[in-house]
């Protein structure tokens, strides 16, 4: 996962806040428009696909009742304010 991570870091789609030995990662804000591009990509490949279809159906389950949460596009600054 750490590798997966790094090259997203590395390509300038998120960025990372290392607190102690945790390491926070979020989208970075001038990455949106690549982000919802690929988003629909994925939400069209995903359509024919059941165990995607099943395993998006559980990601919004969980979201739903606060199991699993996603980090804000927006920047640290404005998170602060």
């Amino acid at each position: 996962m750490s590798r997966h991570l790094a090259s997203l870091r590395h390509a300038g789609l998120v960025e990372d806040v290392r607190d102690g030995t945790r390491v926070v990662y979020s989208l970075a804000p001038a990455a949106t428009p690549q982000i919802r591009i690929i988003q629909v990509l994925v939400e069209r490949g995903c359509a024919c696909d059941e165990v995607l279809q099943a395993d998006l159906k559980r990601l919004k389950r969980l979201l739903r009742k606060g199991e699993c949460s996603l980090v804000s596009t927006t920047n640290r600054k404005e998170r602060a304010a």
